[in-house]
């Protein structure tokens, strides 16, 4: 996911009261005032996080969404509802719930979310978070535009991945081997990659819609994009379960690499790894016979069974690769070392769990089904769960097997799996979906906006913190930074020195500065007023240790961060 964030900040001023003038009354609503800043500052460092949860009771499932009461959720749109000036209208099943910012925007960004049917699609809606209210808005909501003539159809949309360069692509999860439009590719089980602003199917310069042939065919989940923009790993769900790892020719263009299957030392025993160690093998994929039976041949050349495959997706700080198993009931993870694997190991899940549910404490079964996966920008897990128990679990960072620190985030209503899942930049606020209801379920029940709703059709929420959506939360800093056009960075990764142009609308003083993913400042690389128009800067991170880290550009008016790999 495209990994920028604008959060806002503002100056702070020391507050001096002078007890003898200023009543008491008066000394209480400026300390009120301050306290409603300071907390706006902790959010900002990630003291008022997404995460900040008691975990709800595994036994409250029912006909409703139950999440922590410290949060709340607005419904965006529903299976049904009405496409914008059109009669079609949205289908069920919505899956990967992927959130595309508008130029790093916490508050203005596209959102697509897969229809995991037959026939499926992709419904992109364009939205905006409302300050005088605290809401969501859907400005927009409109389908994919597929060209059958280039691609036939696509089927089972079901998870997928937001890029750094601001696209998404989209899986199909069920191969069908047929040829309809007869270009010698079969119509169904590739990925595709789509520009929301447009809402059209990539086509690579070739003028006609193009599937990412070269990812090979298979039922395919999900797909997760390694910092460096050409490396990307998925696996298979069903047919023969394989892990592959794709080595893209040029960054940011996924039409050309080098395919892998995983082929572990050890082969697993009831699920669990007995070694740690694995090789890459490379699978054929350059002819089309090859590419439509992938998942056969990365099976015939030794590639693991992992007993369908779920998300993948990659440590935010460590670049550990995780991946789910949803037959054996684990989160999975292991260390890349380019031509094998090291440290392969459960990470969590086969077992059960004792954690506190308000002043006491209960043990809980992982359960079956471990399904989307997705990291928030402080390393915690979140997993969500399509089995008998459909939990959302978030694993905290500082979990280990050897000491395990897990909790329970929701319960989703009878029938319902939880799916999707992506933060906006800032991580105020959760994007989603709930698949496939019961159509019985009756409970009533209100979200952020005040409406009663019925989760008995397939629906597409955000999440947040009470005080960040709905009627008692409260605005988060000021106006963004006023860019004519938004800071690029190159190179990224960075080795010694960062080089940064934007383009100002008006003179304003910046401080530039580094941080860590704790949002702890690690170096101050530039303060001072700048003029308008380009600005193009060369910063040394030369003392800076290899890691993730956040370039920080703050003003009076607010705050503008984006994503850096240092790597010497």
């Amino acid at each position: 996911m495209r990994e920028r964030m604008n959060r806002r900040g503002g100056k702070g001023h020391a507050l001096n009261f002078h007890f003898s003038i200023i009543s008491f009354m008066t000394t209480r609503f400026l300390l009120t005032l301050y306290f409603i800043l300071l907390g706006s500052l902790f959010q900002l460092y990630g003291q008022n996080h997404i995460s900040n949860f008691e975990s709800v009771s595994p036994n409250l499932k029912g006909e409703g969404f139950i999440i922590p009461n410290t949060h709340t959720f607005q419904v965006l749109f529903r299976e049904g509802d009405n496409y914008f000036n059109s009669e079609q209208i949205v289908p069920g099943n919505n899956d990967f719930t992927g959130y595309v910012p508008i130029e790093g925007s916490n508050e203005k960004g596209y959102l697509s979310v897969n229809h995991e049917i037959a026939l499926g699609n992709v419904s992109i809606a364009n939205i905006a978070f409302d300050r005088s209210t605290n809401l969501w808005i859907v400005e927009d909501l409109q389908p994919l535009i597929i060209n059958a003539a280039d691609v036939n159809a696509t089927s089972a949309n079901c998870s997928g991945t937001v890029t750094d360069w601001n696209t998404v692509i989209s899986c199909e999860e069920t191969t069908v081997a047929i040829d309809v439009n007869d270009d010698g590719y079969i119509d169904l089980g590739w990925c595709f990659e789509l520009d929301p602003a447009t809402r059209q199917i990539l086509d690579y310069g070739t003028g006609k819609q193009q599937k990412l042939w070269a990812l090979g065919n298979m039922k395919h989940e999900n797909v997760v994009i390694h910092p460096d923009h050409k490396t990307v790993y998925f696996g298979e769900d069903g047919n023969t379960s394989c892990i592959y790892k794709f080595v893209a020719d040029e960054a940011q263009n996924l039409t050309k690499g080098t395919l892998y299957t995983l082929m572990l030392d050890d082969n697993l025993v009831a699920g669990e790894p007995q070694g740690s160690t694995g090789t890459w093998i490379q699978v054929p994929n350059e002819k089309q016979e090859d590419l439509n039976d992938t998942y056969n041949i990365a099976a015939e050349l030794g590639g693991t069974y992992f007993n369908y495959v779920e998300d993948v997706e990659i440590h935010p700080t460590t670049n550990q690769i995780y991946f789910a198993s949803k037959r054996n009931d684990r989160v999975y993870r292991f260390t890349d070392d380019g031509e094998t694997i090291s440290d392969f190991e459960t990470y969590v899940g086969g077992t059960s769990y004792s954690f506190k549910v308000g002043s006491f404490t209960v043990e809980e079964e992982w359960g079956v089904g471990n399904d989307n996966l997705a990291f928030d920008n402080q390393g915690n897990l979140w997993v969500f769960q399509d089995g008998s128990k459909d939990f959302i679990w978030v694993v905290n960072h500082d979990h280990t097997p050897e000491d395990p620190n897990v909790r329970i985030f929701a319960t989703l209503p009878n029938g319902s799996e939880p799916t999707g899942i992506t933060f906006s930049p800032d991580n105020r606020f959760m994007f989603m979906s709930i698949q496939h209801p019961h159509d019985d379920n009756e409970e009533m029940q209100e979200d952020a906006s005040g409406e009663m709703v019925l989760f008995n059709k397939a629906t597409t929420v955000v999440v947040a913190l009470k005080e960040h959506l709905g009627p008692e939360a409260f605005a988060v800093g000021s106006p963004e930074i006023l860019f004519e056009q938004s800071p690029q960075i190159q190179p990224n990764p960075i080795s010694d020195y960062l080089q940064v142009s934007f383009n100002l609308n008006y003179s304003q003083q910046l401080s530039i500065s580094l941080h860590d993913v704790t949002g702890k400042q690690v170096s101050l690389l530039s303060q001072q007023v700048y003029n308008p128009g380009n600005q193009q800067l060369n910063l040394s991170v030369n003392e800076v240790p290899d890691g993730i880290y956040f370039l920080q550009m703050q003003s009076e008016k607010g705050i503008w961060t984006e994503k850096i790999v240092i790597q010497k």
